[in-house]
């Protein structure tokens, strides 16, 4: 009977083991990226599934968050090239994400999910490996809070003095999903909020090199 018993109680130990397993190589995978294999870990945040690659840069590792893992993205259209707009004569300083004064309401709020992965990648912060300033602007005047500046494609093509250490992206709603340039302005395009989200992403992975 003990014997029994025992048999059972390692067959059961056995079956947790291989659950848990199967549950932890749920929770991370690799994939092959551009600049190489990227390895991704997996969490639950409210619902809602994060992807987080992780990315080695000068000797230190970074994690970001994405909403959206990169298979997911791969048929979404990115520019070749897309980050030569982002190299400025004088050497980059900031980066302009600009959008028109109605895009929040057109798109329930939702542009801070557009813009968290690209700025969390660009800005100042210890995880940041570009470490430039990340400027919120308009296309057109903006009463409202906060101050922002009027900035459009225009001020990066058209501004000499501008264009030596600024980049422009312009955020916007049109008929595809996709990350294009406008001469040296680089434009995220969504037909919806969730397209939005999910160019912007795109524009985010290629930051990393993941695209």
């Amino acid at each position: 009977m003990n014997k029994k018993f025992l048999a059972y109680v390692l067959i059961l130990i056995a079956v947790v083991l291989i659950f848990l397993g199967y549950v932890k190589g749920r929770g991370s995978f690799v994939y092959e990226g551009k600049n190489g294999d990227y390895k991704f870990t997996v969490e639950k945040i409210e619902g809602i599934e994060i992807y987080r690659p992780h990315m080695v840069y000068e000797g230190n590792e970074y994690v970001y968050a994405f909403r959206n893992k990169p298979q997911k993205l791969e048929n979404l259209y990115l520019e070749e090239n897309i980050l030569k707009h982002l190299n400025r004569p004088a050497g980059l300083e900031q980066v302009f994400i600009t959008k028109d004064i109605n895009l929040s309401e057109l798109t329930n709020n939702s542009v801070s999910l557009v813009t968290a992965p690209m700025a969390s990648i660009l800005g100042k912060n210890d995880y940041s490996i570009y470490h430039v300033s990340i400027r919120v602007a308009f296309t057109q005047f903006h009463a409202g809070q906060p101050i922002a500046s009027v900035v459009d494609c225009s001020t990066v093509n058209l501004n000499s003095n501008a264009n030596q250490t600024s980049a422009v992206i312009l955020l916007k709603l049109g008929n595809e999903n996709r990350v294009y340039s406008d001469g040296e302005c680089i434009v995220v395009e969504g037909k919806d909020t969730d397209g939005l989200i999910k160019a912007g992403e795109k524009f985010a992975y290629a930051l990393i090199g993941v695209f």
